[in-house]
């Protein structure tokens, strides 16, 4: 196997960070804090789906909106960011040590080097489906919030307006 024939991954170690479904979400005056996050690629470095991450409101620290919602709501949102989030963190870690396998193979073990380059392909394969279902499944929560950032947004504007 030629190392010209296996490419590098856009990027190591950047993964989502955990939307923990055991962590309690309290709400404040019906609102919550959701944060956006973009999850890269590793194979192509485009920006994918962005994930929802849902938090309590607490400390500002710059990041995130406030967002009104029902507490059913709430844990639907957080169950759907943690199964996302999981699902995208094991895929990439799974791909991340495929490349690490296949590029370590040295060149003069030619099938121990071709049967790691076949397992990289089958690897970056199932990565691709994976985050792309794992999309798909997410995507109807996604327009959920968004839908509910925008409103958001647009209350601030009026009030903004008005003052």
């Amino acid at each position: 196997m030629s190392r010209r024939r296996l490419p590098e991954l856009t990027h190591h170690g950047d993964r989502l960070p955990a939307q923990e479904e055991r962590e309690r979400v309290d709400m404040l005056d019906g609102r919550v804090g959701v944060e956006e996050r973009a999850c890269r690629g590793l194979l192509d470095g485009r920006l994918g789906a962005s994930v929802f991450l849902v938090r309590s409101p607490g400390v500002v620290d710059g990041r995130g909106e406030l967002v009104a919602c029902t507490p059913e709501a709430c844990s639907r949102w957080v169950r759907a960011a943690a199964e996302y989030v999981i699902v995208v963190n094991d895929v990439s870690a799974e791909l991340e040590a495929a490349h690490r396998r296949a590029a370590s193979v040295p060149w003069w073990r030619y099938v121990a080097a071709q049967r790691a380059f076949r397992d990289w392909k089958t690897t970056a394969r199932r990565y691709e489906e994976v985050t792309r279902e794992a999309a798909e499944a997410y995507e109807p929560v996604a327009r959920e919030i968004g839908r509910a950032l925008a409103e958001m947004v647009e209350i601030a504007a009026q009030e903004r307006a008005r003052q």
